[in-house]
């Protein structure tokens, strides 16, 4: 998102908000790190970083607090205080906090971290988002699911096999005690 300026103005305080609120529209999970004691080459290399359908903005507070006003991520209210980067993920919540996590191990970055999200309307702080990273994405789900639907027909192929070759050993085993000899 280059190319906004500086908001010093009221006319380009109205595009960061109109972009932001843009953002918010696709965005399916929002979160916000800290931006103090980065260079302005660590902050591209982050921003470089993330997957495609991530976005990230540096946003003035106030103009935050009016662009996530009456929308589903109101509740990031409380997050909107200090310099923080946000991250307006549409997807991959896995590999936007992963790339963070290994932006700062790469950087030595002790403790740059997430400093809280909101997901669904609920505000999560630091661990909740680690939580949330942690869960499946939407691929890997896919990926299950559809390796369980492909073993329904073989499982169903091996009992219906598994029927006759049974029935078969129970009729042998019914017939063996007939057919021997009694001996007197």
């Amino acid at each position: 998102m280059e190319g906004l300026g500086n908001p010093a103005n009221l006319k380009d305080k109205t595009q960061v908000i109109e972009t932001v609120q843009g953002l918010l529209n696709d965005t399916f999970f929002l979160f916000s790190a800290p931006l103090p004691g980065l260079t302005v080459a660590q902050v591209a290399e982050l921003k470089n970083s993330m997957p495609e359908s991530t976005k990230v903005m540096t946003v003035k507070n106030t103009l935050m607090r009016r662009a996530i006003a009456g929308s589903a991520f109101e509740t990031a209210v409380p997050l909107t205080t200090g310099s923080n980067m946000w991250f307006f993920v549409q997807e991959d919540i896995k590999g936007s906090v992963g790339s963070i996590k290994n932006f700062a191990k790469a950087n030595k970055l002790k403790e740059f971290a997430p400093l809280g999200g909101v997901l669904d309307g609920e505000v999560f702080d630091n661990k909740g988002v680690m939580a949330i990273s942690e869960m499946p994405s939407k691929q890997e789900l896919y990926g299950k699911i559809a390796c369980l639907i492909q073993m329904v027909p073989t499982k169903v192929a091996r009992s219906i096999k598994a029927v006759p070759t049974k029935l078969g050993r129970a009729i042998k085993l019914a017939k063996c005690p007939d057919d021997e000899p009694e001996s007197a």
